[in-house]
Parts: C-alpha cells; structure tokens; sequence
C-alpha cells in the first residue's frame, strides 16, 4: 500500500466508515481539524522510516499541544 493510500486510509477512509465524512477525513473550511505537527515529511522520506518520525505537537479541537508540554 502507497504512504497516500495508509494515510487516507485512517482519516477520510475512518471518517467514511463511521458515516462522518461531513465533518471529519480531510483538511476542508467547516470540518473539525485535529492533526499532528510532524518533524519529516511521510510522503518524501524511506517507508520504512515513517514509525520514526518525531510529533513536534498536536492541534485537538482547536488548542495546539507542543510536545514539550506532553512530557
């Protein structure tokens, strides 16, 4: 499975399933947006290298989490 294909697979694919796709699945004006600030780019770097990307933070309902005030 392509790196595209994983990624929309647990968010518009998840959103789908759950009949939520309205409102969840993608970055879209009106839909809710948490997300992760990731350090490298998934899509650019070796597949095999992606479970060791870094979370720089997390944005959930609105409020922004640095991964500084996590630990």
């Amino acid at each position: 499975i392509s790196v595209f294909n994983a990624i929309k697979a647990v968010t518009l694919g998840a959103a789908y399933n759950m009949h939520e796709e309205h409102r969840l699945g993608t970055l879209k004006v009106g839909k809710k947006a948490d997300y992760v600030i990731l350090k490298e780019n998934p899509f650019t770097i070796d597949p095999m290298k992606i479970k060791d990307i870094k979370i720089l933070g997390t944005v959930f309902e609105g409020k922004s989490f640095p991964l500084n005030k996590l630990n």
